[in-house]
């Protein structure tokens, strides 16, 4: 299986190589291989010297490639929601054929924050958090308005707790949380993503500047997310119910 072997060239740090069969793929396939090819933009010139010394703590080499390919990966992202999948490459009839660029792209965006923190550029990590909310957003409205078209079935009520391994520099932390839940406005990606913001400038001692970024929303948002999490804000912190209002904000 080609994800087998990706996961352990991405051990042995052989990035490049992962580029290398990505971009040949793009070149004989379809729509999927494409996909692939663009998720693995970022391994671009990267090998295992510098891979180990990005895992070591010297984000400077590392720092460049990414800087250079995060505004391409950017724009092909947004392209390739918009062009969406081909219809008959759906092997189900209840597949979506909205297309989600972030999700492959997460563990490496939240290891650039993680690896950013400690030098305190916390600017560029709400820079790149900008980035990537724009592109949830982006799919949440395309899988809303796919939903609509098709029958909906009734949900079941479940208790929810998801896990999630973020990053501070060499620091690696742990956290499970109940709320708030991925729903057709907060998928899993963003809720991680800005759990990771909230992580780093918790320990930069700059948490105060993030409920002033957050605080950037429409005031017909604000109505709708007092309505709709009245009585749940006990589950988790304000941060989390702003989180979650900053992402409506942009759907």
């Amino acid at each position: 299986m080609i994800y087998d072997w990706m996961y352990v060239e991405q051990l042995r740090g052989n990035m490049d190589s992962i580029f290398g069969v990505a971009r040949r793929m793009a070149k004989e396939g379809g729509h999927e291989s494409q996909q692939f090819f663009l998720t693995s933009l970022a391994a671009r010139g990267v090998n295992r010297a510098n891979m180990q010394s990005f895992q070591g703590g010297n984000t400077k080499q590392q720092k460049k490639p990414l800087d250079a390919l995060f505004p391409r990966w950017l724009e092909s992202a947004h392209n390739d929601i918009a062009n969406g999948r081909n219809a008959a490459a759906t092997t189900s009839r209840r597949g979506s054929n909205v297309v989600d660029p972030l999700s492959p792209a997460s563990s490496l965006l939240m290891n650039w924050m993680g690896h950013l923190g400690p030098a305190e550029e916390n600017a560029k990590i709400l820079s790149l958090l900008d980035d990537s909310l724009d592109i949830s957003a982006e799919v949440a409205r395309r899988r809303r308005a796919e939903r609509k078209q098709r029958r909906r079935s009734a949900a079941t009520a479940i208790r929810y707790s998801t896990y999630f391994q973020l990053k501070y520099g060499k620091e690696d932390i742990q956290v499970q949380i109940q709320y708030p839940r991925p729903n057709e406005y907060v998928d899993q990606v963003s809720l991680m993503l800005l759990r990771e913001v909230y992580e780093v400038f918790k320990r930069n001692d700059v948490l105060d500047d993030l409920p002033e970024y957050l605080a950037e929303e429409p005031e017909e948002v604000t109505k709708f997310f007092e309505n709709y999490l009245v009585g749940r804000q006990a589950y988790y912190s304000r941060y989390a119910v702003r989180s979650a209002l900053l992402i409506v904000g942009r759907s």
